[in-house]
């Protein structure tokens, strides 16, 4: 019995020097675990913080390229005007082009009554003369 007892005691010790090697091992792992948690959880903040930065980052993107929209918008308005502005202009040249005709038309216009009304004055005078002439000798007679 001896010797079994023996090898039971031999079996045990063994059992309980593998318990020991385990827990060791166990705690060693959970140290480790622990590192690692630690690890995860200063990248996890580092990540968060990062995802943070990037957010800001996309927000003042997304405001600036709003902004960049809202001054493309005014641009294309100017150009509407100014495509506006250029038509009426082409319309006001035109108007004005017209109106030179009708001045130089008028201009020749009245140079041709001026012409007339001249005639007209001289014609106007002889027969004056002609009636003080025909007025005096009426007188006479």
């Amino acid at each position: 019995m001896t010797d079994d007892l023996e090898k039971q005691q031999v079996k045990l010790q063994a059992a309980q020097d593998k318990l020991k090697a385990d827990k060791k091992k166990l705690a060693s792992d959970k140290r480790k675990l622990t590192n690692d948690k630690k690890k995860l959880a200063a990248e996890r903040v580092a990540f968060t913080e990062q995802m943070s930065e990037l957010n800001e980052k996309r927000e003042t993107l997304e405001t600036q390229l709003a902004e960049l929209d809202s001054e493309r918008a005014k641009i294309a308005a100017l150009r509407d005007e100014l495509a506006e502005a250029q038509a009426q202009l082409e319309t006001d040249r035109k108007a004005v082009s017209i109106l030179w005709q009708e001045h130089d038309a008028a201009k020749a216009k009245l140079d041709e009554m001026m012409a007339d009304h001249k005639k007209l004055k001289k014609k106007w005078k002889k027969a004056k003369k002609k009636a003080k002439k025909l007025k005096k000798k009426l007188k006479k007679k």
